[in-house]
């Protein structure tokens, strides 16, 4: 059969009918589906404030404009961590909001490093934990001389106050670094330092350091850490540096009299026992308790032969020993009969009450009951490696000693 050319644009009109009509019948049997909603993102909004004197942290929450119910779970949570009634004017407090201004976190700044992170849990419910800035840690090795003192010679060598601080403390009861250091003596420590991503530079522990002098001889100190994190120094055998009292409760600048049974006494004019060492300072320097103890006594002579001694502080570290701290010009709050106090707290301040020709601290011991010669006195240390860390603090040693020993360079531990 033929077909005439003048058929086929019929049949193609014919056909693309036909598929018009069947999409319109489909599309009024199925209704068209609705679009899908465009994710959102809530965002996060972020406010910060300072605590202003007198304020709450239930009345800066309140003013943030948060609800109440939310106010209650984060101070409940907060409390976990910080005591409120521990919050100071200065410091600083982020929120963290969704635009529904529902609470996502809360932050409080302790200081610029250390900081109170509050969260809101997937149940609503909030946790809280301390938190730090982000920082790179560097261990610091340096070696150095003694020309004048300790701190000009650390800190020649760039080491950071704090650090010279720490080193000074760590043979605290083996040197006294204000008479004792000679020049020509050397010392060497491995410190550690952060560097927080905020720019701000702290200085970590000293994990081992050594001081070698001519009159001090040579002391080592390596910080060892049992698995309570309970941390300390220790000399290479494993004895604590610690000892139960300080080389002295104070920063002297001499001892102007020395313990002894036949002293001129400068006021009263006659030969009399003076069972103290008298170390002259600047009005108002501080008075440190060499050892942990309670607080016996605190006040002015109320006996006869008290009355000389002026404003003092009396305080008993066990059964064998009482400090004496005498003509002082005032004390710290909370020095009161019966308040326990550490070794190293102030507890006074160089003054000249009572029968004294000038600043100074009248020192006192007492062993058994009698006085005896505080800067004679032999004193063990306060503790010891326990037997079952002996083998990993042997191990310690010989990293630290191979650190200590190692050229001056700064590196990524």
């Amino acid at each position: 059969m033929v077909i005439k050319k003048t058929v086929y644009p019929i049949i193609v009109v014919i056909a693309m009918g036909i598929l018009t009509l069947l999409l319109l019948l489909s599309r009024n049997s199925a209704p068209e589906p609705e679009p899908e909603p465009p994710a959102t993102d809530p965002g996060i909004i972020v406010t910060s404030g300072t605590v202003k004197r007198g304020s709450t942290l239930e009345q800066i929450l309140v003013n943030e404009n948060i609800a109440y119910s939310e106010v209650l779970g984060i101070i409940g949570t907060f409390k976990s961590k910080h005591d409120v009634r521990r919050i100071r004017p200065g410091q600083r407090y982020e929120l963290h909001r969704c635009t529904s201004k529902a609470v996502i976190e809360f932050r409080f700044w302790r200081d610029p490093v250390n900081y109170i992170s509050v969260k809101r849990l997937e149940d609503g419910q909030f946790y809280s934990e301390k938190r730090q800035v982000p920082s790179e840690k560097i261990l610091t090795t340096v070696h150095g001389e003694i020309e004048t003192s300790l701190y000009e010679a650390m800190t020649e060598r760039g080491v950071p106050v704090e650090a010279v601080r720490k080193f000074a403390d760590i043979f605290a009861w083996q040197i006294d670094f204000l008479v004792e250091p000679r020049r020509g003596d050397r010392f060497e420590l491995v410190y550690e330092q952060h560097n927080f991503v905020n720019n701000i530079i702290r200085v970590g522990k000293i994990l081992v350091a050594r001081y070698s002098g001519e009159k001090t001889l040579e002391h080592t100190g390596i910080y060892f850490e049992d698995s309570e994190q309970r941390g300390g120094y220790y000399d290479p055998e494993g004895n604590s540096l610690r000892k139960i009292f300080l080389r002295a409760p104070l920063n002297y600048s001499r001892i102007s009299s020395h313990f002894t049974y036949r002293r001129f006494h400068p006021i009263l004019r006659r030969w009399m026992p003076s069972l103290a060492i008298d170390y002259a300072a600047p009005t108002g320097t501080p008075v440190v308790s060499v050892g942990d103890g309670t607080v016996v006594y605190a006040g002015w002579g109320e006996t006869r032969k008290r009355r000389g001694l002026g404003l003092h502080v009396l305080v008993r570290h066990n059964h064998i020993y009482t400090t004496w701290y005498s003509h002082l010009s005032r004390l710290p709050r909370g020095i009161k009969r019966g308040a326990r106090v550490r070794q190293g707290q102030v507890i006074g301040y160089v003054g000249s009450t009572g029968l004294s020709t000038g600043p100074h601290l009248d020192f006192r011991v007492k062993k058994h009951g009698r006085f005896v010669n505080f800067l004679e006195l032999e004193l063990p240390p306060s503790e010891s490696i326990p037997p079952e860390y002996r083998d990993e603090f042997k191990k310690l040693v010989e990293q630290r000693l191979q650190l200590l020993s190692s050229v001056e360079t700064t590196s990524i531990p």
